[in-house]
C-alpha cells in the first residue's frame, strides 16, 4: 500500500470539516449528446460518462456534501445561476465541477470555469488558461520538450496546410496518428500505428477530414503504458502510477488503447510501482514536473510509453481525466487503500481551498 500525500489527506479532511456546508454543482454530460452522435466514422461517447458512470459519482460526492445537483449542459448551469443570481447562497460554500464539453468550439471545456469566475464560483475543475493550453496535444508536446522533459518526435498534420513547417517524419519511422483535440482514445483505431511513407499521407488526410481536426503524428513507443495521476498546483505531487494492462500484459510491445478497447473497459490498471518500483519514481517526477512547469492547478494524468531499455516518453497529458470508477485517478486512490467516495472527498477539497483561500502544506 502507498503512503497517502499529505496533501490528499489535508484535501479529505477539509472536505469532510466543510462538506455539511457545501452546495456541489456537477456539470456533466452523458452519452447520447448530440456532439457524441456527431461523428459516425469516429465515435465520441468515450468522452461522456454512461448513465451509471454519472449516478456513481453523484452518489460519491453526496456522501460528502449538503447538496450536489446535476446540470447535463452548460446552458442548464448557467440558466440556473441565473435565476438564482439574488438568491443568497452565502451561507454556503457553492462549488462548480465540469467535464469534457460536446460545445464544437476551441477550448470550449473551459466556459465553465470561466463563467464560475464572473460569477464568485470556486471550481474544482482545472483553470481556464490550464484547459485551453492542454486542449491541442501538439502544443502540449511541444512545450514539454522544450523544457526538456522527454518526449517521442512529433509532428503537425492539417489536410489543408499539410505538414507544419514542412516538416515530418523519416521514412519508415513506425509512429501512431492521433486527434490533436481529443481524449480517451477517440479516432485511435488498429489503422492509427504503422511505418511512415509518403503514400501515407493520403490515409492521414483522409482521416484528418474524418475527425474535422489536424492530427499529431508521434514516435510509435513500443512497450509499456502508464498512467500518473496529478494533483495540486506548483508544489504538485504525483499519485500511484497505473500501469495499462492489457489481454493479461503488463509490456504492451506493439499493442496501444483503440477506441473499441476503451469503449468496451477491455482493459486493466495495475500499480505500477510493485513491478518498477525504481522507475516508477521516475515517471512519478516526471509527472508532476510537467504538471507544475504547465502551471496547472488540480488533478491532471500524465501518460507515458516505456520501451524496453527503461527509457520513459511523456506521449500525452489530459486536464479532465476521466473521474469513473475504472479511470485511472479511482485506481491510484486505490492503490493508496483510498475509496472511491475518498477521491470524490479530495476533488471537493480543492473546490473548498478556492472557497476559502485554504493553502495545503
Amino acid at each position: 500500500m502507498h503512503p497517502i500525500p499529505r496533501i490528499v489527506a489535508q484535501l479529505i479532511e477539509l472536505a469532510k470539516d466543510k462538506g455539511a456546508e457545501t452546495r456541489f454543482s456537477l456539470v456533466a454530460h452523458v452519452s447520447g449528446s448530440e456532439r457524441a452522435e456527431y461523428w459516425q466514422e469516429h465515435p465520441i461517447v468515450t468522452e461522456f460518462f454512461s448513465d451509471g458512470e454519472v449516478s456513481d459519482l453523484l452518489w460519491a460526492l453526496r456522501s460528502v456534501v449538503a447538496y450536489c445537483e446535476l446540470f447535463q449542459s452548460e446552458a442548464d448551469f448557467f440558466n440556473f445561476i441565473s435565476e438564482t443570481v439574488n438568491i443568497d447562497l452565502k451561507q454556503t460554500n457553492h462549488i462548480a465541477y465540469s467535464t469534457v464539453s460536446p460545445i464544437q468550439a476551441r477550448a470550449a471545456s473551459a466556459i465553465v470555469p470561466l463563467f464560475c469566475a464572473a460569477h464568485d464560483i470556486a471550481t474544482c475543475t482545472m483553470d481556464p488558461y490550464g484547459l485551453a493550453l492542454t486542449e491541442n496535444k501538439f502544443h502540449v508536446v511541444t512545450l514539454l520538450r522544450q523544457f526538456g522533459l522527454p518526449v517521442p518526435e512529433s509532428w503537425l498534420f492539417s489536410p489543408n496546410l499539410g505538414w507544419t513547417s514542412n516538416l515530418k517524419p523519416p521514412i519508415g519511422q513506425k509512429v501512431i496518428a492521433k486527434p490533436v483535440y481529443e481524449s480517451a482514445s477517440i479516432g485511435i483505431d488498429e489503422h492509427s500505428v504503422f511505418c511512415w511513407s509518403e503514400e501515407k499521407e493520403s490515409f492521414l488526410k483522409n482521416r484528418s477530414n474524418e475527425l474535422d481536426q489536424p492530427l499529431m503524428v508521434q514516435v510509435f513507443i513500443p512497450g509499456q503504458e502508464v498512467e500518473v495521476p496529478v494533483i495540486g498546483g506548483l508544489d504538485a505531487v504525483s499519485l500511484p502510477p497505473c500501469s495499462v494492462i492489457l489481454d493479461g500484459n503488463f509490456n504492451l510491445g506493439d499493442q496501444y488503447l483503440t477506441f473499441e478497447t476503451v469503449f468496451n473497459d477491455a482493459y486493466e490498471y495495475w500499480d505500477f510501482s510493485q513491478f518498477e518500483p525504481v522507475l516508477a519514481k521516475k515517471v512519478c517526477s516526471a509527472a508532476s514536473t510537467a504538471h507544475s512547469l504547465l502551471t496547472l492547478d488540480g488533478i491532471s494524468r500524465v501518460d507515458f510509453r516505456i520501451a524496453d531499455t527503461g527509457l520513459y516518453y511523456i506521449t500525452d497529458l489530459n486536464a479532465i481525466p476521466h473521474l469513473t470508477r475504472n479511470g485511472a485517478v479511482a485506481h491510484s486512490f486505490q492503490f493508496m487503500d483510498l475509496t472511491y467516495e475518498a477521491m470524490a472527498a479530495c476533488l471537493i477539497g480543492i473546490g473548498l481551498t478556492r472557497v476559502n483561500k485554504f493553502v495545503p502544506t
